[in-house]
């Protein structure tokens, strides 16, 4: 038998790794749209994502999400990649999920693209056993999450893997490299380092690959033109927003970001730091049993994960595995640029700050687990032992239970019709409906927010107002939030949201229910 053969199999158990991979993602959409794309009213964070999109599909969303810290994480394109989703779901929330659950099934089909381009077949079949583990992790409702936090994680992970891949010599992965890229660093500050780290490693990587030969398949021809002039173009249309506010506006959002970090505060105790390292680098590991992002058991396994990188890279060092060398080398200097990241964060360090490190543990994981694979696992010897004859039996058998696991699990999760039916949706509806209600198309209002919770609803009334094409505005010490697409205009309707009490008595009652108020203040005219 020829060396073809058994080289097409291991390529076919490749692409059949990958469409295990998406398989889940793929049946949550489907499910989701025979259900029916619910128009849900919601207020806090996920209304504050719409209004964004909402901005974005107006063509006036110059910046990235909101931070309570005071500015906003460096760039829009998180909405304008959810826009297609939202636009097609009808300019509803539903929508908005299913451009959630794209834009991660195009992040899990880039990695299952990178893992395959690496070189390594046994790296690339470690990966696509680990990375179902993470979906796990994130459970249907995280993949159909539009919060940035959750949206992050699959976009770094194929940000790492097509960062080795392109260090290797892969120029047609470069896209995505500069897509998956930017959208994990615009939408989330603290990996602006890490992807930055995996740019430069490319970078440093491929110039020292064409200085050196081959020892393992090619994980590439020769660099593409399109390739290149293609990331150019993503590069630009993504960065051009960031660059235009920051030059357009006085005080740009750059400046601010600049100056919170410039800010001197307490260190993060280094307990605290591996603590938080470890058990997001963890968490997918121990996500089959639902414990996933807390417990000493995620700390204890991420933190193992991490410290036998060092053992991975020499074992492909001595074994002369340049796509394994890259991939630990990457992982190493994302972990030494992660924890310094977390130890620079201010207080409390909420668990969602570091979730994106899970897809860094992923990656530990697959390393590790291509480091002790068997070699012969890559070639086509006849007499490979019965152990190396069954890994490809494993791994196949633990890829199906992983897709499994996640299939269990789409088919509990209730559709987005049945959330909608939510108490909690339903209130904020109301307190929408009754704004709608005194509010006339042609005029301005303006939405004053008290303390407390209020601010969550009145995100909320906001949206639901936008969406019906009121202009609508916020006080100035709100504008932070909800970005200066809606500053508070000086005539019109004007609206009160606070906690009922006795400091929020103002106004006439439109609206009242568990302890918050919507009051009309100004009328319109």
């Amino acid at each position: 038998m020829s060396d073809a053969a058994p080289t097409r199999g291991r390529d076919r158990l490749v692409l059949g790794l990958v469409a295990l991979l998406l398989l889940p993602p793929i049946a949550l959409a489907a499910r989701q749209l025979a259900a029916g794309l619910p128009d849900i009213t919601v207020g806090s964070d996920p209304a504050l994502v719409e209004l964004a999109t909402l901005d974005a599909a107006r063509g006036r969303q110059l910046l990235g999400p909101y931070s309570r810290f005071g500015f906003h994480h460096p760039g829009p394109a998180m909405f304008y990649l959810l826009l297609p989703g939202y636009l097609a779901g009808g300019r509803t929330h539903g929508g908005l999920l299913l451009g959630a659950v794209a834009l991660n099934l195009l992040g899990l089909a880039g990695v299952g693209w990178a893992s395959g381009r690496l070189g390594d077949r046994r790296l690339a079949l470690a990966l696509l056993v680990v990375v179902p583990l993470l979906v796990a992790r994130l459970g249907p409702a995280g993949i159909s999450s539009a919060w940035n936090p959750n949206l992050v994680v699959v976009a770094f992970l194929a940000t790492v893997v097509s960062g080795a891949a392109v260090g290797l010599g892969a120029t047609a992965l470069l896209p995505l490299l500069v897509a998956a890229g930017s959208l994990a660093a615009q939408s989330h500050l603290a990996l602006v380092g890490p992807v930055a780290t995996v740019v430069v490693f490319a970078a440093v990587l491929r110039l020292l690959s064409r200085a050196r030969p081959a020892d393992d398949e090619a994980a590439a021809a020769p660099g593409s033109g399109w390739a290149v002039v293609a990331a150019a173009v993503i590069a630009v249309a993504a960065w051009a927003p960031v660059v235009g506010e920051q030059v357009g506006s006085g005080r740009g959002n750059v400046t601010r970001i600049a100056a919170y970090l410039a800010k001197e505060r307490p260190a993060q105790p280094v307990e605290a730091v591996f603590g938080a390292y470890g058990r997001a680098a963890g968490s997918w590991l121990v996500a089959p049993i639902g414990a996933a992002g807390s417990g000493r058991a995620a700390a204890a396994a991420g933190l193992a994960l991490a410290a036998l990188q060092p053992v991975a890279l020499a074992l492909a060092v001595r074994r002369r595995r340049r796509p394994l060398e890259a991939l630990a080398g990457v992982g190493i200097a994302l972990a030494v640029i992660a924890l310094v990241t977390i130890r620079g964060m201010a207080s409390p360090l909420h668990e969602y700050l570091t979730r994106w490190i899970a897809g860094l543990g992923v990656v530990h994981g697959a390393v590790l687990m291509a480091a002790l694979l068997p070699r012969r696992l890559e070639h086509a010897e006849p007499e490979r032992t019965g152990a190396e004859r069954g890994w490809p039996v494993a791994v196949v058998v633990a890829a199906l239970l992983a897709a499994g696991l996640n299939l269990v699990r789409v088919a509990g999760y209730p559709s987005w019709r049945e959330q909608a039916e939510a108490p909690v949706f339903a209130r904020i509806g109301r307190a929408g409906a009754a704004a709608l209600a005194v509010v006339n198309c042609d005029e301005p209002v303006r939405v004053s927010i008290g303390e407390g919770a209020s601010w969550e609803l009145a995100a909320g009334v906001v949206l639901r107002l936008a969406r019906e094409r009121r202009t609508v505005g916020v006080d100035p010490a709100w504008s932070f939030m909800f970005g200066p697409a809606h500053p508070a205009p000086r005539n019109g309707a004007r609206l009160l949201v606070c906690e009922a009490g006795p400091g929020c008595l103002a106004g006439e009652t439109l609206w009242q229910e568990e302890g918050v108020r919507l009051a009309l203040l100004q009328k319109p005219g």
